[in-house]
């Protein structure tokens, strides 16, 4: 049995160094290793891109109190 990437059955990131915003599989992961809402996880893909460690830098500097001053 084949199994596309953007199936509900992917175990994982196809890319461990990259989020495919398109895949819902690969969103809940990211989510879950995050521990971050998904509309925050799009937030920081639109604000930095899709790899993991931008995504990981900018939720890291914008957590719970907003942007740093």
């Amino acid at each position: 049995m084949t199994v596309a990437n953007n199936d509900g059955l992917l175990r994982g990131p196809a890319d461990p160094k990259r989020i495919d915003i398109h895949s819902p599989a690969e969103m809940r992961h990211w989510v879950r290793e995050f521990s971050r809402p998904a509309a925050k996880l799009n937030e920081a893909i639109t604000a930095v891109g899709p790899l993991v460690a931008d995504v990981r830098d900018y939720l890291r500097k914008h957590s719970l109190y907003g942007r740093p001053r």
